[in-house]
């Protein structure tokens, strides 16, 4: 069973060391829970952000935290401190538990913003917790393409009471009877069509979920770029990694926005992952600009230094940044103070395209 908001708050207090009342836990939970009803997917990735140490800037959340602030008065931050980042860490909580295109969001941003750096999360649990809730939305069950027949909407006795009247040749009262039935009738025709349409609108959905799958096997068959039409084998690791990061993200259909439960698996295929040759480890710079600068503007398009948190897309803004500078070395302090990645860190490509797929989806949703 999952915890409350209530419990969520008492067991982060009381590991990091904040004191507060039974009244002032209340308080908070409680314009928690209303808050998390009504968040957007922008203040769901800043509160996301705030929540992994990705965000230190109030400004970034104040609006996020002032109904917790109107409820609580012994709540008003100057700064992201300790209180903060718990309420943000119990925002995303909140949402990760509720699923549905605010939980992908906070799942997503909780995973891409652990890249190459130490958990800095309030709630050690919170990644562990991501990762659960991100598998959880991708195993959902398509919706049953089943036909429900509707209640008849005249009985035996409605019916009966019009051939009587009918019968007695009573014309003057027949009106009554038969406006029960030719109602009747009506209201059945109009559930009929509802219950067609709603097993169609089903079956479209099962289908088009089809139609995807049925793409992302033929292209782990071909191992090639949907754009270049070109061999992922025949391209440098990382140019590869990046777009078959691209080429999965355009396959996942709005209907299923957190894409398939294997695509790891899928990306390790078309990436010869079991090749030692394709599968070395490079430091995060050198994969940036291991995809070669002509190419990068095309496959890397997307500008995060125009969102609210830029950091939420580490690769996409390391790629961004190093375009600019003509992959001058000057971009990579930028991008660390940004992003909080170490540009020393090692990756593989397959690390790389999984990183990069998961910004793809949560660009998508950003989009939205």
């Amino acid at each position: 069973m999952s915890e409350t908001t209530a419990q969520y708050l008492l067991r982060l207090h009381s590991t990091i060391g904040i004191t507060a009342d039974a009244a002032t836990i209340d308080r908070r939970s409680a314009s928690i829970d209303a808050l998390a009803a009504n968040i957007t997917v922008e203040q769901t990735i800043a509160a996301a952000a705030v929540s992994t140490g990705l965000v230190a800037d109030l400004a970034k959340v104040r609006e996020l935290l002032q109904p917790v602030s109107d409820s609580d008065p012994g709540f008003a931050p100057v700064q992201v401190d300790k209180a903060a980042a718990v309420v943000c860490s119990a925002v995303t909580n909140k949402l990760l538990a509720g699923g549905g295109t605010r939980g992908l969001t906070a799942a997503l941003v909780v995973l891409c913003a652990s890249m190459g750096q130490a958990t800095q999360h309030v709630d050690e649990r919170l990644r562990a917790i991501a990762q659960q809730q991100l598998w959880a939305i991708q195993r959902t069950a398509a919706p049953e393409a089943k036909y429900i027949a509707p209640q008849p909407q005249v009985t035996a006795e409605q019916i009966k009471a019009l051939i009587d009247t009918l019968a007695a040749g009573n014309v003057a009262n027949t009106t009554a009877p038969m406006q029960v039935v030719a109602d009747g009738i009506l209201a059945a025709l109009a559930a009929q069509s509802a219950a067609v349409g709603k097993a169609f609108e089903a079956l479209s959905v099962r289908q088009a979920i089809v139609e995807d799958e049925t793409r992302m096997q033929w292209w782990v068959v071909g191992k090639a770029s949907a754009e270049l039409f070109r061999p992922f084998a025949a391209l440098p690791p990382f140019e590869a990694a990046a777009r078959a990061a691209s080429d999965l993200s355009a396959m996942v259909s709005r209907m299923r926005p957190a894409g398939p439960f294997a695509a790891p698996a899928l990306l390790e295929r078309v990436l010869h992952a079991d090749d030692p040759a394709r599968s070395n480890a490079k430091p995060f710079a050198e994969a940036i600009v291991g995809i070669p600068l002509a190419e990068r503007p095309a496959i890397l398009k997307n500008k995060p230094s125009t969102t609210n948190v830029p950091g939420a897309f580490p690769i996409m803004l390391a790629a961004e940044y190093s375009i600019e500078s003509g992959d001058e070395e000057d971009w990579q302090p930028r991008f660390k103070r940004a992003a909080h990645v170490d540009v020393h860190t090692k990756i593989t490509p397959v690390e790389f395209a999984e990183q990069l797929y998961r910004e793809f989806l949560l660009w998508k949703l950003l989009q939205k």
